[in-house]
C-alpha cells in the first residue's frame, strides 16, 4: 500500500500535521507499507515556491487587517464561484510537476495537510479519472472555501463545529471524520513534571508561563516578555519560558533585557521539545494557529490568546473561548491581571483544563492512521 502524505511549507502547521500523521504511521512499523512525505512547493518552480509563503507570511506579520479581509472576502460563496478558476488556473500552470509525479507513481492513498495540493488532486480526479483516495486535513477549527471539494473521499477536522461547517457547505457526513487536528504523538503521554522539571533544568513547582512566537517568531514576544518578567505573583516568583522560534533577531532581543531577579526567565530559539515545554507550565501565551491550539489541547494546557490575526486564528480563538480553554488578550497591558487572577486562583485554571476535555484529542495523528488503514 502507497500513501502520500503532502503538505505546503507556507506556515510551520501544515508540515507538523504531516510530521505526525508520518510519525504515527511509523510507530505501527507495518511491512508493505510505502509511506512518503512530501512538500508540494518542491514541485513548483523557484519563483512560484518563494512567493507562496512569503504573501501569507508578510500579510499576517504587517498587514494582518488586509489579510483578514481578503480571507472573509474569498470565503463569500457567491465570489469563491470565480475566485477558485482563477486560483486553480494558477495551480494547474503552477503543479504540473506534481500532477505527472503522481499520475506516475500511483499511490493508494494522499493526505494533504493544506489545500493547494487538495485541489490539485481534486482536479486530477475530476479531469483524468485519478482513483487514487484523498483525504484531506483540515488543521484550523474553521473552514474556508479553499479547503473544500466534492472530490475528496474523506475530511478529517478538529471538531463537531468544524463537522458543521463542512456539512452546511455541501460536504455529505458520511465523508467527515472529527479525529482532532493531527499532533505529534509525544503530545499524548503523561510526564511527571517535577521530573521533567529537572530535565529541562528549570524550577518545579512554580506558576510557569510559557510564551509561544510560533514558528516564525511573530508577535508582541518582546513587549510580553519585558511585562511578565516584571510581576510579582502572590506567593511564590515566576517562571518564564520564551520560545523565540525561526527568529535570531528576536532571540537578541530578549537575551538584552535585563530581566527582574526575582523571577526565574529561560529563553529558546527554535524548538523540537515543544511537548516537555509544555508539559511543566501551567499556562501557555499564543497566537492561536491550528496545530498549536491542538498541541495545546493535547497537553490539558489552559492558553492566553493574543491578538489573533483575523481570518483563520480569530476563528480557532472564537471557537476555544466560547467552550472556555482560553482567555483572549489584544493589549499587553491586560497580561498582568490575567496573570495575577490565574496564580491566585487556582480553579480559574482547572476550569479551563475540565473544558479542554471536551475538545482535546491528543491521539488524533494515530487515529488519522487508523482511519487511513481501514479506508475502503
Amino acid at each position: 500500500m502507497k500513501i502520500f502524505i503532502i503538505y505546503a511549507s507556507s506556515g510551520a502547521g501544515h508540515k507538523r500535521a504531516s510530521e505526525a500523521i508520518h510519525k504515527a504511521f511509523q510507530e505501527k512499523n507495518i511491512s508493505g507499507l510505502d509511506i512518503k512525505i512530501l512538500d508540494s512547493l518542491n514541485f513548483t518552480n523557484r519563483f512560484f515556491k518563494w512567493l507562496y509563503p512569503s504573501i501569507y507570511l508578510y500579510s499576517v506579520h504587517y498587514l494582518p487587517s488586509v489579510w483578514g479581509f481578503f480571507y472573509a472576502l474569498f470565503d463569500h460563496q457567491k465570489l469563491d464561484y470565480f475566485v477558485s478558476r482563477l486560483r486553480r488556473f494558477f495551480n494547474d500552470i503552477n503543479s504540473r510537476r506534481l500532477v505527472q509525479f503522481l499520475k506516475d507513481e500511483k499511490p493508494d492513498v494522499i493526505i494533504c495537510t493544506h489545500f493547494f495540493a487538495t485541489e490539485v488532486i481534486s482536479d486530477m480526479k475530476r479531469k483524468m479519472n485519478f482513483k487514487t483516495k484523498l483525504i484531506s486535513v483540515i488543521t484550523d477549527f474553521g473552514v474556508h472555501a479553499f479547503w473544500v471539494s466534492r472530490e475528496v473521499d474523506g475530511y478529517v477536522v478538529g471538531t463537531e463545529d468544524t463537522k458543521t461547517d463542512l456539512m452546511r457547505r455541501g460536504i455529505e457526513q458520511a465523508k467527515i471524520n472529527v479525529l482532532g487536528i493531527p499532533v505529534d504523538p509525544a503530545f499524548s503521554k503523561k510526564v511527571q513534571r517535577d521530573e521533567m522539571c529537572k530535565k529541562l533544568d528549570i524550577r518545579p513547582r512554580v506558576f510557569t508561563v510559557l510564551i509561544v512566537s510560533g514558528g516564525f517568531g511573530v508577535g508582541p514576544v518582546e513587549r510580553l516578555a519585558r511585562r511578565i518578567s516584571k510581576l510579582n505573583l502572590p506567593g511564590s516568583p515566576l517562571q518564564l519560558l520564551i520560545v523565540c522560534g525561526r527568529n535570531p533577531r528576536l532571540y537578541e532581543d530578549i537575551n538584552g533585557i535585563d530581566f527582574d531577579k526575582n523571577n526565574h526567565v529561560k529563553i529558546y530559539g527554535f524548538v523540537e521539545n515543544i511537548d516537555e515545554l509544555m508539559s511543566v507550565s501551567d499556562i501557555i501565551i499564543s497566537k492561536s494557529g491550528g496545530l498549536t491550539v491542538a498541541e495545546s489541547l493535547a497537553k490539558d494546557l489552559p492558553m492566553i490568546i493574543f491578538s489573533p490575526i483575523p481570518g483563520q486564528e480569530a476563528r480557532n480563538c472564537r471557537l476555544l473561548v466560547r467552550y472556555g480553554a482560553s482567555i483572549e488578550l489584544n493589549r499587553v497591558s491586560q497580561i498582568d491581571a490575567a496573570l495575577f487572577k490565574m496564580a491566585s486562583l487556582p480553579d480559574i485554571l482547572n476550569k479551563m483544563r475540565e473544558s479542554i476535555l471536551s475538545i482535546a484529542k491528543p491521539n488524533s495523528a494515530r487515529d488519522v492512521v487508523r482511519m487511513v488503514l481501514n479506508y475502503e
